[in-house]
């Protein structure tokens, strides 16, 4: 390689702003369903509309949303929990209305709400009751009023375009509502000003009556100084979650009316949480708890035996591990690398070694020489 010499800042350079910007791609919410993977992510070639793509068992990828419609939710302002995908069946937040509709493959997208100055974002599915249950934020029309926020239900078997139904509200944030894999229950985060969701938030837990409102709700984790982040189902009813009530935000369960640390560490597992649909772990089919834990300033991927409550650190190349999504007996994420854009990779067996990983979907097309 030949050298020039030219003045400060008028050097010509490989990475341009239109290489690093203006073509690649900007990864948003991860989620599967079955043996399906789903992902949003932002393209600058369509004039920044974000698309949530379909990868299926055989690995072929689809658009699921039809321009012009575009997934993004501006709840809290940063938006994330764009979309959910369940059963064949992907509920979104279209950016021009911030309403929700629903979309099957072959079909139209078909609007459910119809809600004036609201705003919907992190959504789970309630079977039992046929509906989404998700974060909802209303603004005053004369922009001058705070912004009101609370979790509210969607009805998708009759859509009526009608308001939304309120089923907690109160706090000034809510995150992260899920029902139980049984439907009996509903856990959520709250937080209220002048806290940050990284500072003070609450994990509370309601029981779901047969008319669908949340009843006997009590706090289970958080608040006076601690936090709560990332509650997740497992298929046995436990409830798992990270805390920083130690000090470290650590893993933890509630079985019962009993919580406990899974595994104690000076480690992070959790993250700010600066947009809704954040995830650093995931609960995988066997029962395993998949977490990137951040430890000693670096990303590790750590496998969480719930049952011998130990903590097994996975080989891998990369330097950042986020959106974790449990797929299947397998695992994907968003991950960069020394030289790796960020990248969506998965695997089909989540192990304690010699996992092969997949690029599935990378934000750059064009590769950087190393130099």
């Amino acid at each position: 390689m030949s050298l020039k010499r030219a003045p400060y800042g008028t050097w010509k350079s490989a990475v341009t702003a239109d290489f690093v910007a203006g073509q690649s791609l900007r990864f948003g919410l991860v989620q599967a369903s079955d043996d399906r993977l789903y992902w949003s992510e932002t393209r600058p070639t369509d004039n920044g509309r974000s698309v949530i793509v379909e990868r299926d068992a055989q690995g072929s990828l689809r658009d699921v949303l039809p321009p012009p419609f575009s997934a993004r939710s501006k709840v809290h302002e940063y938006g994330g929990g764009e979309f959910l995908a369940r059963d064949g069946v992907v509920w979104f937040v279209n950016g021009d209305d911030q309403d929700v509709y629903a979309i099957e493959s072959g079909s139209a997208p078909e609007r459910l709400t119809e809600q004036k100055d609201t705003r919907f974002s992190d959504f789970d599915l309630d079977k039992l009751q046929n509906r989404l249950v998700a974060v909802a934020e209303t603004h005053g029309s004369d922009k001058t009023s705070d912004p009101v926020n609370f979790l509210c239900a969607i009805n998708i078997a009759e859509p009526s375009k009608s308001d939304a139904a309120v089923i907690v509200d109160g706090a000034d944030f809510y995150a992260f509502p899920r029902v139980s894999r049984d439907g009996k229950y509903l856990c959520w985060v709250e937080w209220d000003l002048p806290h940050m969701p990284w500072e003070d938030a609450r994990l509370m837990l309601g029981s779901v009556a047969g008319d669908g409102s949340i009843e006997n709700i009590r706090q289970v984790a958080g608040g006076n100084g601690a936090h709560v982040f990332q509650p997740e189902w497992a298929d046995n009813g436990d409830l798992i979650f990270i805390s920083d009530e130690s000090g470290w935000s650590n893993v933890y369960r509630l079985r019962g009316d009993k919580t406990e640390v899974l595994h104690e560490r000076k480690a992070e597992f959790g993250r700010p949480l600066w947009g809704l649909g954040t995830r650093s772990l995931a609960v995988l089919a066997d029962g395993r708890i998949a977490a990137a834990m951040i430890e000693g300033g670096a990303y590790k991927l750590s496998l969480l035996d719930v049952d011998n409550q130990t903590c097994a650190v996975i080989e891998t190349p990369f330097r950042q591990i986020d959106a974790l999504c449990s797929l299947g007996t397998g695992l994907a994420a968003i991950v960069t690398g020394d030289k790796q854009a960020p990248t969506l990779v998965s695997t089909e067996r989540v192990e304690t070694a010699g996992m092969p990983w997949v690029n599935v979907r990378n934000s750059l097309s064009g590769e950087i020489d190393d130099g």
